[in-house]
């Protein structure tokens, strides 16, 4: 089932209000910059709000710091972080939100006045793009090092990028572009980590006549080639359209169609990941107060769920809550563990109900925590199951019920015999380097991979032939361009020709 997390904001402002929504390090999380409001005392507040399920609770950070009401979120694939851009009269800055965005400071100042930041594949990757009005050409950028010390990667002749987009797999980068050559938009695409481009023309049927409003525009990659644009009519009839090509620049298709009203604009977030298509706001331009309500659809965006509804007048209280998480939920048969997170703005504890988990290495705590669970294989045939009882004195107690599969799939049999010994890693968590061990029961073509929480592909370690028999391989915490990755979870894949199995990892910077 496909699920689409979907906000509407409505905010009124004499100053103009940033539009910005990007998902967390886990389907379903987000942040959002967008709203302010008057205290009582006439002073002017600025709002992050997070939100660990989307939009069933909300957590907010006040601040009197402009930048958080005009900055540009960007995401990053590690919990609890995510980049915010702002431009000023000195320049630009890159600011890092930490602990789910209560915190943040500046790790980059004035690295010129470029027009477009967006986050890369690691955290401190960060692609540029800067624009030349005189010769109306854009250049793109690349800084390893969070926005300082950015090189030239490609140029653009008589083309303005508008958008810059991460595909699911390391390297692949989408931009749309206007040229001026043919008075057109188009989507350019590199599977090199910008190095060379693909010019894609968009289809007749999504183009606007001219003069064409490049801002009217936005693509969300997904795997396997799908590509979703959107596009957005502001002239009467406002029209807001997503369409979806199933590979890209072929079998285009319209998803769905709405009309806006005078005071209405929409905005996507790609999540893609659990079957997560969109994270979709709404903002409206309303009377003196501020309005979040929260919705989700199964059906791309067809029909709408609401989850939660919250009023902004500057009496706004953040509610408690408690929120777990799981990986893998259920978990496989040949699994020896697993990772529940928790999300809470408070303290808690949990005990367990079952007969099967051994370990647990935190029962409580205070804020957001992982939390790991052990036990042996399940080779019964039979599935079980677990309740994870959550208590907190301010939020509401949660019990949260995980299975463990008792079938063993070919995507789990690399070696019943002995399952605890077929994949593992240690140090995990790991701080530079870690080893991971695997045994085969049969000769066979062997391909070890590393890959982040967002499926995309981080290392290749192996790729062979092997006897029957116990190897090691060390990852020495580098992405394929030979960079260190960022703090966060990773899943190690060995996929053989009999099916794949996975395990997660912890790196810790």
């Amino acid at each position: 089932m496909r699920w689409i997390f979907v906000i509407i904001l409505s905010v009124i402002s004499t100053l103009g209000v940033g539009n910005n929504i990007v998902n967390g390090a886990y389907p379903g999380e987000f942040y959002t910059n967008s709203f302010e409001w008057v205290t009582g005392i006439e002073t002017m507040m600025y709002g992050m709000a997070y939100s660990p399920d989307g939009g069933r609770t909300l957590d907010i950070t006040v601040t009197s710091d402009l930048r958080l009401l005009y900055g540009d979120l960007l995401p990053l694939a590690a919990p609890g972080l995510c980049y915010l851009h702002h431009y000023n009269q000195n320049g630009n800055e890159l600011l890092i939100m930490q602990n789910w965005g209560r915190y943040f400071s500046t790790i980059a100042l004035s690295f010129g006045f470029f027009e477009i930041v967006q986050s890369g594949f690691v955290q401190n990757q960060i692609f540029i793009i800067d624009y030349d009005q005189d010769t109306q050409s854009s250049t793109l950028y690349r800084s390893d090092q969070a926005g300082n010390e950015a090189y030239v990667i490609c140029d653009f002749d008589s083309t303005k990028v508008t958008a810059i987009n991460m595909g699911v797999n390391t390297g692949e980068i989408f931009l749309t572009a206007y040229d001026y050559r043919d008075n057109l938009v188009h989507i350019l695409y590199s599977s090199n980590m910008g190095s060379s481009f693909t010019d894609y023309p968009f289809p007749e049927e999504i183009m606007i006549p001219f003069p064409v409003d490049i801002g009217a525009y936005k693509i969300y990659p997904q795997s396997n080639g799908r590509l979703y644009i959107s596009r957005y009519t502001n002239t009467s009839p406002r029209v807001f359209k997503l369409y979806r090509c199933e590979n890209i620049n072929q079998e285009f298709s319209l998803v769905w169609e709405r009309n806006l009203l005078t005071n209405e604009w929409i905005y996507l977030v790609p999540v893609f990941d659990n079957d997560i298509d969109f994270i979709v706001q709404k903002r409206y331009h309303w009377m003196s107060y501020n309005e979040l309500a929260f919705f989700t659809s199964n059906d791309e965006g067809i029909t709408l769920v609401p989850t939660g509804s919250y009023q902004l007048d500057g009496t706004y209280v953040t509610p408690a809550y408690l929120v777990p998480v799981s990986d893998d939920n259920p978990i496989s048969a040949t699994a020896t563990s697993s990772i529940v997170h928790v999300r809470t703005n408070g303290e808690w504890s949990v005990t367990i109900e079952s007969d099967w988990i051994h370990n647990i290495n935190q029962i409580s705590g205070a804020g957001h925590a992982d939390i790991t669970l052990s036990f042996n294989s399940n080779l019964t045939g039979a599935d079980r199951f677990a309740s994870l009882n959550f208590h907190s004195n301010t939020a509401q107690d949660t019990i949260f019920v995980i299975t463990q599969s008792g079938s063993v799939s070919c995507s789990d049999d690399i070696n019943i015999v002995n399952p605890a010994s077929s994949l593992s890693c240690y140090p995990n968590p790991s701080r530079y380097e870690t080893t991971i061990k695997y045994h085969l029961a049969n000769k066979c073509n062997t391909r070890l991979d590393v890959y982040n929480v967002k499926g995309q592909l981080v290392k290749r370690l192996a790729d062979h032939t092997k006897v029957p028999g116990n190897y090691t391989v060390v990852w020495d915490g580098k992405d394929e361009c030979g960079q260190p990755v960022s703090s966060g979870v990773y899943i190690y894949r060995l996929t053989t020709p009999q099916g794949s199995w996975s395990s997660k990892l912890l790196m810790l910077k």
